[in-house]
């Protein structure tokens, strides 16, 4: 239902017009300058369904790290709509289901509903989104978006109103993507998310803190835009400098499991911090060497009954490391038979062509990692996990 505010707006008197604006920004607030940081929960969502997998012309299904999201709620337009959005510092627009979808695998969750937003406006353009399974058609528009008593107004959105393929970019518990890359990846003539928070001048610095407590428990994780929550985490910050203009890429200087060199990393190895993906992703060339490697350090495991050893990342002096319970899909506890890698082939590359490795979530819940947008770092810290908030789920 309509609230009295709400038809007074539309009405074209001038006078009940500039009452009802007066109101509406008295309520939801355009632009509410801060100095200090905000901060909002992130929750881990299971997805009910298995992956199903293919190992040499059999299929079967395991519980896929995949089927693990962290979501936390942005509202849209005025007044705003709620919907869970996925954090994505591996991407830079904003893309959410939109009631306009004709696709019928949109209808199936919560969208966003233009006509029921009083600061809507659209541009009448759509462009296109490539997924590695899927595609989408977007109308470009810009609506305020909401964190907290936030309010960043007209910002670009991109309203999916046609998908195709995977069809896994909307769930039950997801509606949305917020993308936090650098503006480098933004589509043409748009304006990204922190590129609007930067020009509002809404706090004193434009810095990002990600907290993503392990995969398999539950508890809550955290964002917090303009400062940095130090009960997440333990001191130091070690701060790596960005060089690239879209990605949050750091250069690795090798990659081991044990004591076995899997990338001596001669020629370069560069890896980006991706909130938004499950796994870890390996270029091409890189990924089979990865992927043996592990399998044979698992299968030597299996049979004795040991542990797999670490999978370490060493950047500038710092080791950083991943356990099995990680690094494996299947067998949290204990390693199954069919428990395979954790890694996936990608073959995305940066704009010097040096082709790029993904460390997304199964890397990130073991570190606080920060995005500092206007000095153009990226901080990893080790996680400050409280036993007290976390239980196996």
């Amino acid at each position: 239902t309509q609230s009295t505010w709400d038809i007074s707006c539309k009405m074209k008197h001038p006078l009940l017009f500039f009452v009802c604006s007066i109101m509406l920004i008295a309520e939801f607030g355009v632009v509410q300058a801060t100095e200090s940081m905000i901060e909002l929960p992130l929750e881990q969502v299971k997805e009910k369904k298995k992956k199903v997998y293919s190992y040499k012309g059999k299929k079967f299904g395991l519980k896929s790290k995949a089927n693990v999201l962290f979501v936390g709620k942005i509202g849209l337009g005025t007044p705003a709509q709620n919907l869970n959005f996925v954090f994505d510092t591996g991407s830079a627009n904003i893309l959410l289901n939109s009631a306009r979808c004709t696709s019928s695998y949109c209808k199936r969750y919560a969208s966003f509903d233009p006509k029921k937003s009083l600061t809507y406006k659209s541009s009448h353009r759509t462009f296109k989104v490539n997924f590695v399974r899927a595609r989408t058609v977007n109308l470009l528009s810009k609506d305020n978006i909401r964190l907290n008593e936030l309010t960043i107004p007209g910002q670009d959105i991109g309203e999916v109103i046609e998908t195709w393929g995977d069809n896994s970019l909307f769930h039950a518990t997801r509606s949305g993507i917020l993308g936090l890359s650098l503006p480098g990846m933004k589509r043409k003539g748009t304006t990204t998310f922190l590129e609007n928070v930067k020009k509002a001048k809404l706090f004193h610095k434009v810095v990002m803190g990600f907290y993503m407590h392990p995969l398999g428990v539950v508890g809550m994780g955290s964002f917090t835009l303009g400062g940095l929550n130090p009960k997440y985490y333990h001191e130091p910050i070690r701060y790596y400098k960005v060089k690239d203009p879209s990605y949050w890429k750091i250069k690795i200087n090798k990659i081991r499991i044990g004591k076995k060199v899997i990338n001596e990393c001669e020629q370069g190895c560069y890896a980006f911090l991706d909130t938004g993906t499950a796994y870890n992703s390996f270029p091409r060339d890189d990924y089979a060497k990865t992927k043996n490697m592990i399998k044979k350090e698992y299968k030597k495991a299996y049979k004795k009954g040991k542990k797999l050893p670490k999978l370490k990342f060493d950047i500038d002096g710092t080791t950083y490391s991943m356990g099995a319970k990680d690094y494996m899909i299947g067998g949290r506890k204990k390693l199954k038979k069919k428990s395979i890698p954790a890694v996936i082939s990608s073959g995305l590359t940066d704009r010097q062509g040096h082709p790029l490795i993904n460390l997304g979530q199964i890397f990130l819940c073991n570190y606080f990692s920060v995005y500092d947008y206007d000095r153009r770092m990226v901080g990893l810290a080790k996680a400050k996990h409280s036993p007290n908030q976390l239980t196996q789920a």
